[in-house]
């Protein structure tokens, strides 16, 4: 992934067990194969309420994603799911300490699964909020009742997939 990283200038972006903190490990080899890190976004980081591992990832230059949200089941990697309170309680507090420009946001979600079908997903406990629109119907008015301003809802949502994409290039 690395080396098409570097000939094709292509984002990176990762699927990374947040409770064994293999962000950062991660970030290791990418960065022995030479990849800038700020071309890279460490997935699932919001998947425990770990604000220390969270600013490790952000401090080496990575972006991170708080990803995930609308999905509240148990056992998704053997420990239980982040509530969506305890995934915006740290989104909002990352935004304080002025990591709005390293962060994005995403469900990991898709329309269509080959293991759940549509209907069961509507009546699953934990999988009914699963859906493309959660973070802009729920999450985005719950950062801003809790002082998100709209600037910094912009830059995650916006402007850093807009970095990220438009980074491009060999290197």
């Amino acid at each position: 992934m690395a080396r098409a990283h570097r000939r094709t200038g292509v984002p990176i972006s990762t699927h990374a067990h947040a409770a064994s903190q293999q962000g950062l490990a991660q970030q290791r080899i990418l960065e022995e194969e030479g990849v800038d890190l700020s071309r890279v976004v460490i997935g699932h980081v919001g998947d425990i309420a770990d604000l220390e591992y969270a600013e490790q990832v952000l401090a080496r230059g990575s972006f991170i994603g708080l990803d995930r949200f609308g999905i509240s089941i148990n056992g998704m990697h053997a420990e239980e799911a982040t509530p969506t309170d305890e995934r915006i309680a740290i989104a909002v507090e990352l935004c304080r300490r002025g990591y709005a420009s390293q962060m994005v946001m995403g469900h990991d979600t898709n329309v269509e699964s080959d293991s759940i079908t549509r209907e069961q997903r509507a009546v699953m406990p934990g999988l009914k909020d699963w859906r493309f629109t959660y973070i802009t119907d729920e999450v985005v008015p719950a950062m801003r009742a809790q002082g998100v301003s709209q600037a910094d809802i912009d830059q995650i949502l916006i402007e850093n997939p807009r970095r990220i994409f438009a980074h491009g290039g060999a290197y």
